[in-house]
């Protein structure tokens, strides 16, 4: 792992480096002076230990420490901020402004800045999920006299931190606060040097006692931090977990409580509450099912696989499809399509028998509260859904469906399918449950969504959805059906948008000297449009999500006879712009017949093996008709696929790029980012042209001479 360290110039800080040092990681530290010398003892020891100088409470300082580091390191897959000030002691109203001010700044600012400002390395992390590890104590669980801006700082911080995982539930970053309770450091010794008359006498004996016994010993704080580290604690977040108080070495045996948990601290403020038990909140268990709901799930690949096992967390859950060697896969566990987890969350609740599968309506539907749609939705060659198709199939379950049962419908269909529904099966109450996973990242997305949108016409079934629902989110936003349906059209309309519109900037930019990623940042920054925008200049959308929404929408529109010109324009410029890498290497290499090109990734996103709609396959019969041979490398396949029946693959990076005439990343696998680039460059015919549309190698291949790299928008 990358790890970076705040406060690693002393104390608790140099020690964490240290250890997680020596344990293989590679560490960089920040601190107020030089590390030379720290540096030195870390090379002796064959521990991987770089540092910068910085004020973590000054942002512009910062800010160049976080422009070294970003130079060095594409991504970073932890950071632990262990920076911190005594600050101004005494009772809170003798205090100076000015000398409170500055125990927060450092205390409570500093962490906010150090996760700003690095927070978009984490998120490139190569692990499965990043870690933010923030150091609070010092009044965080209990009351401090004349600590008070230090205590209420550290305080402050278990807030951010509990913020911080509400804003990232979708996310793969975890953060928790540690107090790590009375260690002996510095800070220790100032408390004596002080005396009793100015920090009082229960911190002043609290001080002696550390001396006297070492205070907490400083590997069981490491032991902390090495679990939560870990891939056992994967998930937990948003937590303040106090080293002396919690029973924290536990926590890989209460994963799958506290996941099934709302996020909150784990350390209450109020004293009387230390040592207790963890609970689960608002009767969320993974043990029994709060509600004796039974859920059968229908179609079940991606959407519908993910859907069933997370289901099976909290209910008993039947999975129906009518593919019988998809049933035949699931039962042994095995998802059809790779999704980081799932596997292991199938066989869990087989073994758990809570989840079971079946090919047959009749059986698997009978005495079903809900049925959940989640059939995928074909589209043809020109992104148009095929929904007789999804219906059809819709149509052999319901009449083994009781009367009055919930239909939730999350397969991509067009508005009005709900109320065409009702009409046709007035026994059943419809409901539109539009979903929002993606690829490589589909279980965090389900179990800790942001809201989840519900188009219901009869509110006596909102009890059931909001049961079904409160154990992956503490916001439902109900609506009529058709406006629920229209918001998923929109939303990967309005997607489609941006990819498009900051494609047509980069493209522009290309020639006018502007770099599209500046004005990215530039945009972003506006809070009219904010920084989680989808204005990333880069390859086109793909997969046919996006344009399935789009095409449907366009053809509404035409139905209706209403005039509509952004919305048909969204699909003609991004599929111009599927054109952009061919045009590149096209007037780099002149005519390609006869080229050998090297692909990089095949699959539609990294962290799955689905090949449908590929953006990279289409690029590879592209150059094959265009006369060029193709050597095409991916991670993920490893076995013919009837998609790539035309394409040439070899089994490795090197081989790809061995006398290839250039090089197209294609899929970001993470692998890519830490492949010997100088080595691999130097297999390529000169000059080196490496297409790169999302500039995903940007720090890897920056160091190296001769290289001419082609991204979007520059």
């Amino acid at each position: 792992m990358k790890v970076l360290v705040t406060g690693s110039g002393s104390g608790i800080g140099r020690y964490i480096a240290q250890h997680l040092g020596a344990a293989g990681h590679e560490i960089w530290g920040i601190g107020l002076t030089p590390q030379e010398e720290f540096e030195r003892e870390c090379a002796s020891k064959n521990i991987s230990f770089r540092w910068s100088v910085a004020d973590v409470a000054d942002w512009s300082r910062l800010l160049a420490a976080r422009q070294m580091v970003g130079q060095a390191w594409a991504h970073l897959d932890a950071l632990i901020c262990c920076a911190g000030v005594q600050g101004a002691l005494g009772p809170a109203m003798t205090l100076e402004p000015e000398a409170w001010s500055r125990g927060v700044r450092v205390n409570l600012d500093g962490v906010f800045y150090a996760i700003r400002a690095f927070h978009d390395l984490l998120e490139n992390h190569t692990v499965p999920r990043a870690k933010i590890l923030c150091l609070s104590g010092g009044g965080a669980a209990a009351p401090r006299l004349n600590f008070s801006s230090y205590a209420a700082a550290k305080a402050g911080v278990v807030r951010l931190v509990e913020n911080l995982a509400h804003e990232w539930a979708g996310a793969s970053i975890d953060i928790n606060a540690i107090a790590p309770g009375g260690v002996n450091t510095g800070m220790t010794e100032e408390v004596l040097n002080l005396g009793p008359e100015i920090v009082g006498e229960k911190e002043y004996k609290a001080a002696l006692a550390q001396k006297q016994t070492g205070g907490s010993p400083l590997p069981r704080v490491a032991g902390m931090i090495d679990l939560l580290l870990s891939p056992a604690s994967d998930g937990i977040s948003g937590r303040l977990l106090s080293l002396p108080w919690d029973a924290w070495e536990q926590l890989p045996q209460r994963i799958q409580e506290l996941a099934g948990t709302d996020i909150f601290t784990l350390r209450r403020v109020v004293p009387e509450d230390r040592g207790k038990a963890w609970s689960p909140r608002r009767g969320k268990s993974t043990g029994a099912p709060a509600t004796p709901l039974k859920i059968v799930v229908a179609g079940l690949w991606h959407l519908g696989s993910v859907t069933a096992a997370c289901c099976a967390r909290h209910f008993q859950v039947t999975g129906l499809d009518f593919d019988k060697q998809t049933i035949a896969r699931l039962n042994a566990g095995k998802a059809p399509l790779f999704e980081p987890g799932l596997d292991e969350l199938l066989t869990t609740g087989i073994g758990q028998k809570r989840l079971e599968f079946s090919d047959d309506p009749k059986t698997a539907c009978a005495g079903a509260d809900v049925l959940w749609m989640t059939e995928d939705t074909p589209v043809d060659d020109h992104d148009v859904s095929d929904v007789d198709a999804v219906l059809d199939k819709l149509r052999r379950c319901l009449p083994h469906v009781p009367s009055g049962a919930l239909v939730l419908i999350s397969s991509q269909l067009p508005v009005g399918t709900c109320r065409r529904l009702e009409g046709e099966f007035p026994q059943f109450h419809f409901a539109c449950v539009p979903e929002n996973l993606r690829l490589g990242r589909a279980l965090d997305a389900f179990e800790k969504a942001e809201r989840y949108v519900v188009g219901l016409r009869n509110d006596a079934k909102k009890p059931v959805v909001e049961a079904l629902l409160a154990p992956f989110t503490s916001q439902v936003l109900f609506m009529r059906t058709e406006s629920a349906e229209m918001v998923k059209h929109a939303l990967n309309s309005f997607l489609g948008v941006s990819i498009t519109f900051i494609n047509e900037i980069a493209r522009l930019c290309e020639h006018s000297g502007a770099d599209a990623k500046e004005v990215s940042a530039g945009l972003k920054s506006d809070a009219r449009i904010g920084p989680r925008s989808y204005l990333g200049p880069g390859g086109p959308f793909a997969g046919g999500t996006l344009a399935r929404d789009v095409v449907t929408l366009t053809r509404l529109a035409a139905e209706e006879k209403e005039q509509v010109f952004v919305i048909p324009a969204i699909k003609s410029s991004n599929d111009e712009h599927r054109g952009w890498a061919l045009r590149k290497l096209q007037g780099r290499l002149g005519e390609l017949r006869g080229k050998t090109i090297a692909v990089l990734g095949l699959v539609y996103t990294p962290n799955t093996d689905t090949l449908r709609r590929s953006a990279a396959v289409e690029l590879c019969r592209r150059l094959l008709s265009a006369g060029a041979h193709v050597q095409a490398f991916d991670p993920a396949v490893h076995s013919a696929r009837p998609e790539l029946a035309s394409i040439p693959t070899v089994s490795s990076i090197e081989e790809a790029m061995r006398g290839a005439d250039a090089a197209v990343i294609c899929t970001e696998w993470p692998a890519f980012r830490e492949a010997p680039w100088a080595t691999l460059v130097s297999l390529l015919r000169p000059p080196a042209v490496i297409v790169d549309a999302n500039r995903f190698l940007e720090a890897q291949l920056r160091p190296i001479t001769g290289i001419e790299h082609i991204s979007v928008g520059r």
